[in-house]
């Protein structure tokens, strides 16, 4: 898979371009760095761990297989992409305007696109959720949700939770993967009754 990657890495540690030789970096004409659009242009450990497990498990296979899935906050979408090459029936690819269209960028990198993957934009609201779900024809089968909860950066974590309560129906597999970091809200989703796993217990299932 080639990935339209804005950054690979930070130029320098208080900095995420580098000043020397280009502008502060932006989306459509846009400055992104106030809200966190930035993070859509960059590679996530957590999205490869992610695409490592789907890789790597026969039980996940299964799960994707001939199956609708979603992934929210895709930024680069690796995750999304695989599900699309384990045999999804239609994949979605969701994010911010503007990452959206970066989303497509790649896609189109990839020769891929139509009817069985796509890259919308969805905002994280009740409304957007009823919209995201008419056109997807019901609750997805799978949904897949990487470094999207960093509290300090990204707002309370409890808005991807509502946000998966709105979207996932009563067999709707769910995998929302983080690195973890101080304050990252990881926490609420084990309040909330989700199973928390280090990457290195996953492979199996």
């Amino acid at each position: 898979l080639r990935l339209p990657a804005f950054w690979a890495h930070l130029v320098q540690r208080d900095q995420l371009w580098n000043a020397e030789c280009c502008d502060p970096v932006s989306f459509e004409g846009s400055e992104v760095f106030a809200d966190g659009t930035w993070s859509g242009g960059l590679l996530w450990d957590a999205s490869v761990v992610c695409a490592e497990l789907l890789l790597e498990s026969p039980k996940w296979h299964q799960r994707v297989r001939g199956k609708t899935c979603l992934e929210l906050g895709s930024g680069l979408a690796l995750p999304g992409l695989v599900c699309h090459l384990l045999g999804s029936a239609r994949t979605t690819l969701t994010d911010r305007p503007a990452v959206a269209s970066l989303v497509r960028d790649g896609l189109s990198l990839n020769g891929l696109g139509g009817s069985s993957v796509c890259a919308e934009s969805f905002e994280w609201d009740a409304e957007g959720a009823r919209e995201l779900i008419g056109r997807l024809g019901g609750a997805p089968d799978v949904v897949v949700a990487c470094d999207c909860i960093f509290a300090p950066l990204f707002g309370d974590s409890i808005l991807l939770l509502e946000v998966l309560l709105l979207l996932a129906g009563a067999n709707t597999w769910v995998i929302v993967a983080s690195e973890r970091r101080p304050g990252d809200g990881v926490d609420t989703f084990r309040e909330r009754g989700f199973e928390v796993r280090d990457a290195c217990e996953m492979k199996g299932g």
